[in-house]
């Protein structure tokens, strides 16, 4: 009979009894049916769990790593922008006023500029205004500040192998890393100097023969006068709960 052929209970026996392994009954079959039915629905009660995600217990952990790699400070790296403001009654954002400062990026401690004041004695980077058409390709979404194109972004590259300037768009440009981690030994920075405005480098990144407009030398610093400088850059956390893209990034 069928059924006795799917009986699994019954112990075997050394010689075939009519045709089967085992003494083998209808009880027994219908209790191996049970069974593997049994089985079956309690595996499918714990896969649903699995595959329907539903109440999951999720969790995560920081880990050291010596090597952490590279990281380009571009859209697809570590992008960032700065921009200043002023605390009078609230804080207001307002961008910066390159006529009134100077942003330089170094992939060196600045204090070799700090001593001799030769900007062209190592590669570096001017800042100019963002452009949210070019500056933050695949991420423009998360840039909804009112301020951002007047926020200051990297627009130049100087190469001091070449003495010269070069745009973003052009083929020698290069952005500066971030790389292997703070412990690490061949580990490498960036530096960002804020400092006054200086005409040699202002008409590279504004257009129309702008002028410094000696802020610091000038009377409006006798106004009570509080300003702030905001670094932003893109940030990342892992939404355990996001199977699909779990890594989000967003502005800090």
């Amino acid at each position: 009979m069928f059924i006795k052929r799917l009986d699994f209970i019954s112990p075997p026996v050394t010689f075939y009894h009519q045709g089967y392994l085992s003494h083998s009954s209808i009880i027994s079959g219908i209790i191996s049916i049970i069974s593997v039915a049994f089985i079956f629905s309690l595996t499918l009660y714990f896969l649903l769990d699995i595959i329907k995600r539903d109440d999951p217990n999720v969790f995560f952990y920081n880990t050291f790593i010596e090597d952490a790699g590279i990281f380009s400070l571009n859209s697809s790296g570590l992008f960032h922008f700065i921009s200043m403001g002023t605390i009078l009654n609230d804080l207001e954002m307002n961008g910066v006023n390159f006529t009134d400062f100077r942003i330089v990026g170094f992939e060196e401690s600045i204090e070799f500029y700090l001593k001799d004041g030769n900007l062209y004695s190592r590669n570096h980077w001017l800042y100019g205004q963002c452009n949210n058409k070019t500056d933050t390709e695949e991420i423009g979404y998360l840039v909804d500040y009112s301020f951002f194109e007047k926020s200051a972004c990297i627009r130049k590259y100087y190469s001091i192998e070449d003495q010269q300037y070069y745009d973003i768009s052009d083929s020698k440009f290069r952005w500066p890393e971030i790389t292997h981690g703070t412990f690490h030994k061949d580990n490498k920075a960036y530096y960002i100097l804020v400092e006054k405005c200086r005409e040699e480098t202002l008409n590279l990144i504004l257009e129309g023969g702008q002028k410094c407009r000696n802020f610091f030398d000038s009377d409006n610093l006798t106004i009570p006068f509080y300003g702030i400088i905001n670094f932003y850059f893109v940030n990342h956390y892992i939404d355990v709960l996001n199977y699909e893209n779990p890594i989000i990034k967003y502005i800090f």
